[in-house]
């Protein structure tokens, strides 16, 4: 069984265009990945109804 060198995956297979828009999308991910997942995190730990001055909870917009 042979593969194709046109797969999709294969970045020698993309035009210039393409690979411009690999490039960027790449870039987009290794920098907005970490934010986003740091955003989740803090949301998760952080989210109560009511101020909790013992684990220093508040609820968002206070």
């Amino acid at each position: 069984m042979t593969t194709s060198s046109s797969s999709p995956t294969s970045i020698d297979s993309l035009t210039v265009q393409g690979k411009e828009a690999y490039a960027i999308g790449l870039q987009a991910f290794v920098y907005g990945y970490p934010m986003i997942v740091n955003e989740r995190a803090r949301s998760g730990m952080t989210a109560t109804m009511e101020v909790d001055g013992i684990r220093f909870k508040a609820p968002r917009g206070i």
